[in-house]
């Protein structure tokens, strides 16, 4: 089933899961701007869910719609399964410019695990070749994690990776910073990484002004056969190069061998029936067929989480006390338990309380009085030692006819 109308974005509710962590305000703003001018063009894809729809495809339009205040917007719905929706999700992510390698990466793992798929057959579902997704994978295994995690890297280009994942990450981090002071392209980190391969004692931040002041690149069209002819001639004179440096002067800065281990093969996972249909986001589906690979009890747990109406932070207690204490207590047992620890934490919240010197020592004094810490203080504490200073001290404080 497939129709395509205008819907209210109040009725569509977005993913539970996102590959990016962080949306970029600055292409909100454009994107928001660029519909208030032009409209949507490219529509949704959302599925019908429980009266309201689910977003599957286009997160960022709708987020402008709502930034811009467009009350409506164009969606194609189309009724599709859990597997389906994630499968297409994946694509629309893999496709953005702006998601970084090991994003993608973790999407596609989290995928090939959910549903019990080789590298082969994940290829063939995101409509790519098998080389480039193993691509994806050595880059993303061997990207230095600082390089993934620190802001100042994030506008090394993502193509440039490949060439410095051969370094160990130290090395990494040291051409980062240079092709991205001084604004290298390709070609010039290609030139940067040669140098410093002749010579693994040069001082890569000045290795990459030489690069920029010394070298000249001119683009021009040769015959093909020319252009294979020059391209071996290049990589023969590479090699020369390298064969010039002694290993052991390189070594230290490239990564070491890995160890490739065999493939395993994969386990499907069937989700039961009885769990797709609850209504639960679906990455929580996944963890709870995380917690236990029986089908009934997967089932269960599901069925105590939308009885017990849970919050996020209340399912994961209850993941938690899954794993701790079942089957020692039943399921109906740890529900009963993570709510009494719910509304302990609701009815307790912790106060910040600041004192004046002169406050916070009558607090010591009534406390040694009572051989008790100051520390446990409570508001009707507070309120105590207020009322014994005021009874103690009313006829020096009080004047007029109010004494």
């Amino acid at each position: 089933m497939q129709e395509f109308k205008m819907i209210s974005v109040e009725d569509i509710d977005l993913p539970p899961l996102s590959l990016r962590t962080d949306v970029s305000k600055q292409g909100l703003d454009e994107l928001a701007e660029s519909l208030e001018t032009d409209g949507l063009i490219q529509p949704i894809l959302v599925r019908p869910k429980e009266q309201r729809y689910e977003l599957v495809v286009g997160e960022r339009r709708v987020r402008a719609a709502i930034y811009a205040n467009m009350p409506n917007i164009p969606a194609i719905i189309r009724d599709i399964s859990d597997e389906e929706a994630s499968r297409l999700r994946l694509i629309e992510n893999i496709n953005r410019r702006d998601l970084e390698i090991w994003e993608k990466v973790n999407g596609i793992k989290a995928y090939m695990k959910m549903y019990g798929l080789t590298p082969e057959q994940m290829a063939d579902k995101l409509h790519v070749n098998r080389e480039t997704l193993e691509n994806w994978f050595t880059v993303a295994r061997r990207t230095s994690p600082k390089i993934k995690s620190s802001p100042e890297f994030r506008k090394l280009p993502p193509s440039f990776l490949t060439r410095l994942t051969k370094y160990n990450d130290k090395t990494q981090e040291k051409f980062a910073r240079a092709i991205i002071a001084h604004k290298l392209d390709f070609r010039d980190a290609d030139k940067l990484t040669d140098l410093f391969d002749q010579d693994p004692r040069a001082d890569i931040d000045e290795l990459a002004r030489r690069v920029k002041k010394e070298y000249v690149q001119i683009t021009t069209l040769v015959p093909k056969k020319e252009a294979e002819k020059i391209k071996r001639k290049r990589a023969k004179e590479r090699r020369k190069a390298r064969e010039k440096v002694k290993e052991e002067k390189l070594k230290p800065h490239l990564r070491p061998i890995e160890k490739v281990e065999k493939e395993k093969a994969p386990v499907v996972r069937v989700m039961p029936k009885a769990l797709e249909e609850l209504s639960l986001p679906f990455p929580m589906k996944e963890q709870i067929m995380g917690l236990t690979e029986l089908g009934d009890v997967q089932v269960r747990i599901g069925e105590a989480i939308v009885e017990h109406k849970f919050d996020l932070k209340e399912t994961g207690l209850f993941f938690e006390k899954f794993k701790d204490e079942y089957p020692k207590k039943t399921l109906d047992e740890i529900a009963e338990e993570v709510e009494s620890i719910s509304e302990q934490q609701k009815i307790e919240r912790p106060v910040i309380i600041t004192f004046k010197p002169t406050l916070y020592k009558l607090m010591e004094d009534y406390y040694q009085k009572k051989n008790k810490e100051v520390k446990e203080v409570t508001v009707d504490h507070i309120r105590e030692v207020v009322i014994e200073w005021l009874g103690e001290h009313s006829k020096k404080v009080c004047t007029g006819e109010a004494c």
